[in-house]
């Protein structure tokens, strides 16, 4: 990819992935090798300034979705000829899932009103990120913008009006979190647990976000996780010493992070059955959890699932290969893979 510029004197170049520079890129073009959002940022005589975003998203090709839990029932079945898709996500009896296009799309089992089926145009095109909550449910634009619909009484779809530039996003009960290319992350929903109370330290220097069912953790530069209301029990019961971590996931009261080296460590709440991940796990390069399940996707395309089973989580579908991504909702799971 590459920029046009002009300025004042000599002009200099230095391209970013994931927030972090990449080396020997400071040319007006750049070598893409990885998904992610990039941008460049141009230096003349005057100063320095920014381009836009540019997501770069993975496609997959032809692609398959596979569910299970929510005990068996007519639960999570996945509608038959879905589109191509390069995302999934899980919320309470509902999936999203993002097309090659932009396009969100949502299936439900629920007999009740609250999924929310009342899709906004503005997540019919030029969408790069979905998050299900609860009730409700995010997508992130090619523009930075989100984009926020539902059913709740907490007015978590109502985004800040000036949050812009933003490159994640995550959906939790009833509270919505997002992260701008600055490190800052914003929050907005139900509060009564200071879940969307965003201290000083969280304006700048953040690296990746989750949203729990009724707390929101984040992830700093140098891979510590914090928490925006530090008193929460949850908060009380974060290991003392933990590796850098690179990735967060987060449920009713437990918290995954998944180091560098591709394992996954687990704290929460007494009792809680997520906690317990399975000692020979290893290899794993994304994780997800809501509730009290959790799911890990490994280098290899398979995955492996604990916690609580009582809607039949465990119930792993047969010869699950080739997975792309895993998505947790609240009593089952979904996977993308590729078909072959």
């Amino acid at each position: 990819m590459s920029v046009e510029a002009t300025g004042t004197g000599t002009l200099s170049y230095q391209w970013f992935h994931n927030g972090d520079p990449l080396a020997g890129q400071t040319g007006a073009s750049a070598t893409v090798s990885k998904a992610g959002h990039y941008w460049v940022e141009i230096t003349d005589d005057v100063g320095t300034k920014r381009s836009p975003l540019i997501f770069v998203l993975e496609s997959y090709g032809a692609t398959e979705v596979k569910s299970w839990g929510s005990n068996g029932l007519a639960g999570p079945a996945v509608p038959k000829n879905l589109p191509a898709l390069i995302a999934v996500a899980g919320g309470r009896d509902y999936s999203l899932g993002l097309t090659e296009e932009g396009k969100v799309i949502l299936w439900s089992w629920s007999l009740w009103d609250s999924v929310p089926t009342n899709i906004p145009t503005a997540a019919l095109t030029n969408v790069v990120a979905i998050a299900a909550g609860d009730n409700f449910a995010l997508a992130l634009r090619s523009d930075g913008r989100v984009v926020a619909w539902g059913k709740t009484g907490y007015g978590v779809d109502k985004v800040p009006a000036d949050l812009r530039d933003v490159v994640a996003i995550s959906a939790g009960g009833s509270h919505a979190l997002a992260l701008t290319r600055s490190g800052r992350v914003y929050a907005w929903g139900a509060s009564y647990a200071e879940q969307t109370t965003v201290p000083d330290w969280a304006l700048s220097d953040i690296k990746g976000i989750a949203a729990g069912s009724y707390f929101s953790v984040v992830l700093t530069t140098s891979g510590k996780p914090r928490f925006l209301n530090n008193k929460s029990i949850i908060a009380q019961q974060t290991p003392e010493s933990l590796p850098p971590l690179t990735q967060l996931a987060a449920g009713n009261d437990v918290v995954l992070g998944l180091t560098e080296a591709g394992k996954v460590i687990a704290w929460g709440d007494w009792g809680v059955e997520a906690v317990n991940v399975p000692s020979s796990l290893s290899g794993v390069k994304q994780i997800a959890a809501r509730a009290d399940h959790a799911v890990a996707l490994k280098t290899n395309g398979t995955v492996v699932v604990w916690g609580n089973k009582s809607y039949q989580q465990d119930k792993v579908p047969t010869a699950l290969t080739n997975v792309a991504q895993v998505a947790a909702g609240e009593s089952h799971f979904v996977a993308l893979r590729k078909a072959e």
